[in-house]
Formats: structure tokens, sequence, C-alpha cells
């Protein structure tokens, strides 16, 4: 898979190009656009524009990530993609709405009867998702290391699950990379991720979710007192 991530991996993670990201996520990002040239776009403002030419940083969790990249690759030059933690990405279609009522049809119907009538509907229906979500990664994505990256260390439904859409087919394009290390800081031509590389980058898109919104908030909030 061409998207794969930038940064070397630990020794005995066959096809692995970068480290696990739960041990470089810092606590708190220190954010700030002073100093960077391009435009930090976040909630839905990058809805309908044209990255033509453009370096574009995405930076969230996985569920929001997956909803924009698929947009944004679909102009832009290069897209990195720095996935604070990986979310459960259910694969596309039936059943609508939550798991929880659709046991039946995902297994069967005695199945989900049974569920019902034990009261434990919930567990099941996590079972069944998660087994789901597994099974799409892994005809979804080729690469290992990526699939890794992308299986989320939290059960199913802990932080709430979204239909993936063209997520993985674009970390396929070799205009797309994956990066395993969070971003740190917004610098002058673009981020620095955790372990101490400049990403350069045009625009940085920062998702809804992000860690580094409070901190972005809290900067336009600074700038505004100094004026």
């Amino acid at each position: 898979m061409s998207g794969a991530p930038t940064t070397p991996a630990p020794s005995g993670a066959s096809g692995s190009r970068s480290r696990d990201s739960r041990r470089t996520t810092p606590r708190a990002a220190t954010a700030s656009r002073v100093g960077f040239a391009g435009p930090v776009l976040r909630d839905d403002a990058w809805r309908g524009r044209d990255f033509s030419g453009q370096r574009v940083a995405v930076i969230g969790p996985g569920d929001e990530v997956a909803r924009i990249v698929p947009s944004v690759i679909a102009t832009a030059a290069r897209v990195k993609v720095f996935q604070e933690e990986a979310r459960w990405l259910r694969p596309p279609g039936p059943p609508a709405g939550s798991l929880g009522g659709s046991v039946a049809r995902l297994v069967t119907t005695p199945i989900g009867q049974v569920a019902d009538l034990l009261g434990v509907a919930g567990p099941v229906d996590r079972l069944v998702g998660e087994r789901l979500s597994r099974r799409h990664l892994r005809r979804s994505v080729d690469d290992a290391w990526t699939r890794r990256l992308l299986t989320p260390h939290r059960r199913f439904g802990a932080r709430g699950t979204s239909v993936e859409r063209d997520y993985y087919r674009a970390l396929a394009d070799e205009r797309c990379v994956l990066v395993a290390w969070p971003v740190y800081a917004l610098v002058t031509d673009g981020v620095r991720s955790a372990e101490g590389v400049e990403h350069r980058v045009d625009v940085v898109v920062v998702t809804a979710g992000s860690r580094l919104r409070a901190t972005l908030q809290d900067t336009d909030r600074s700038e505004e007192q100094s004026r």
C-alpha cells in the first residue's frame, strides 16, 4: 500500500515504517498559528475548497479524518494524515443506524432474538461490530503495519463509530501518507510531528475533535487580547 507511514517502525514489525503512536502522543500539543504562513481550516471550512497544487495536512482522530481525506485528496497535490487516535470504522451499507438493534440482520434472527431476551444485545452488538470492522479493514488495506495503525486500541463503540467511505482507498493513493506520529506544533512552513520532523505543507485542516483545537482557540483569544 503506497500510503504507508513515513517513520521507522520498531524492529520485528514486518513491512513497517513507523512507530506505534501510543508511546509518543503528547499530553498537550502546543499549536500556534504565529509564523505559519498558510491557512488553518477548522470544522467544515475544507468543504468545497479546491486544493489544486497544494500540500495539505489533515489532523484529528481517525473517524473525523476519515470523513475529510477522501474529499481533500481529490484535488490536493499531496496529503499527510496525522491521525491522533484510531477509531472504529464500520463497513458501508446496512444496517442503518446503530448496530445495537440490528444483530438479527448482521448475523441471524435467532441470535438477535436470544441476545435481546437475555439482555446482552449491547455486548453482542459490540462483538459483531468489531469483527465486521476488522474484516473490512483487513480486506481493504493490504499493508499489515498500516492496518495496525488504523486499528483502535479501545473497545468497539467506546469513542463512537463511523462508516468508512473511501478513506482506505484514499490512503492507498500515492499522494496520500499516513503519519504515525502526532502533530506537536504548527511551524513556519507547516507542522512539526512529535519526533521532531517538520513536514512542509501549504494548508492545515484541523478537525473539530482534534487535540490542537483547544490550543488554537487559546491562541486566538491571546491574539485578540493583544490587539
